[in-house]
């Protein structure tokens, strides 16, 4: 269980959580859950370290709700998830009526018998159901039971495709797990051409006198890439100090190689029939591993930036991996990398997987990495963010 505790003396200075998403049955990104370390505790400040464009659902216990008359959040940015426990008495109901008052919204995160929760439904806005510790078949009756009093169910721990549909079909309004990073893939299912072409003109080897060049070509001939690479360049978010007029001249800013990163990013984010969690999710995991390996060995770290940007390649295409790796141009490497987490990129990758799961134990991130992965991630985020 992730939360904040009642206790807030034990506070960490360093930030250390991670994001996942909530989705609605149209695959839009709602809002992101905060994953915390179980020892860890919650605090204020770090809510200004996130982007806000999306509320933050953080889960709290009941002796933390109970102690305070008003919750330090800001209602229209916090989603309030109440890890159910102890009885279900007057204090309690009285403490989320008085919420619901002052405009949070609050999940019940059911874990026992639903008709024993009965007198809290109608205080809440959504009840979250674990598809997976539920079972399918006892979750979809639950999810009927849900339904038929007008409530609201959030399946969590949905992980495959197939499980998405039964419960969107079922009704479900929202839902998290990694079923968006595992698509249902047809074994002789075509590898998309536009986009390969696209990935392996822009992975293709060429001397660093050739790469401006090569890449200013490359970009003029896609209209679309041209118009936002001068967006980009001239946004708030480079900041540079006077505006920027032509491909060359941000490519003389930026660098060869934040442009191309820039460009391989963009190539996949205009896959826009793929969630948006999902591009936002691959680009997360790219920055992040390209900031893990930067510090120790730069010749890598745009290695280490390409292995995780290429990692969800099966669920960004709809083809197998492997098939999309054999049609690119990459070295063994980065193949190896992706496939069997070798080498420097390969281990950051797994780092970084770890952790945006939220599986702080992981001996990955055994020591002070944990904290590394965690400043590294926290960037990421917000130049993902920044580039959606």
């Amino acid at each position: 269980m992730y939360s904040i505790q009642s206790s807030e003396t034990a506070s960490s200075t360093q930030p250390v959580f991670a994001r996942r998403p909530v989705l609605d049955a149209g695959l839009r990104t709602v809002g992101y859950e905060l994953l915390l370390p179980e020892d860890c505790v919650w605090t204020h400040a770090w809510q200004e370290l996130l982007p806000t464009a999306q509320p933050m659902y953080l889960t709290v216990t009941r002796d933390w709700l109970l102690e305070r008359e008003q919750p330090p959040f800001d209602p229209a940015a916090v989603v309030l998830v109440l890890a159910h426990e102890g009885p279900l008495d007057d204090l309690l109901l009285a403490g989320l009526r008085g919420l619901g008052e002052r405009g949070f919204k609050i999940v019940l995160d059911a874990s026992s018998d639903l008709s024993e929760l009965e007198p809290v439904l109608a205080l809440v806005h959504v009840v979250r159901l674990d598809v997976l510790a539920l079972g399918a078949q006892r979750a979809l009756a639950e999810l009927a039971w849900l339904k038929g009093r007008g409530v609201a169910v959030l399946a969590a721990e949905v992980h495959t495709e197939d499980a998405f549909t039964v419960f969107r079909d079922a009704g479900a309004d929202l839902f998290q797990g990694l079923f968006y990073e595992r698509r249902r893939l047809a074994v002789r299912r075509s590898v998309p051409v536009a986009q390969v072409a696209a990935l392996s003109a822009l992975l293709e080897p060429v001397s660093a006198d050739e790469e401006f060049d090569r890449l200013e070509d490359l970009i003029r001939r896609d209209a679309g890439l041209s118009y936002r690479l001068l967006w980009y360049a001239n946004s708030a978010f480079v900041g540079v100090p006077r505006p920027v007029g032509s491909i060359r001249e941000a490519l003389v800013r930026l660098g060869a190689r934040v442009v191309r990163q820039w460009a391989l990013a963009l190539v996949l984010s205009g896959l826009e029939d793929r969630p948006h969690a999902l591009l936002s999710s691959t680009l997360v995991r790219a920055r992040t591993c390209e900031l893990l390996v930067s510090p120790y060995d730069r010749g890598r770290a745009d290695q280490a930036f390409t292995t995780g940007l290429l990692s969800t390649l099966d669920a960004l295409l709809g083809a197998p991996l492997q098939e999309i790796l054999d049609e690119l141009p990459l070295c063994d490497e980065v193949v190896a990398a992706i496939v069997r987490r070798e080498g420097v990129a390969g281990k950051a990758l797994e780092k970084v997987v770890a952790y945006e799961r939220g599986n702080f134990g992981d001996p990955a991130l055994a020591g002070h990495i944990q904290t590394v992965v965690a400043m590294s991630y926290l960037d990421a985020v917000r130049w993902a963010d920044g580039m959606l």
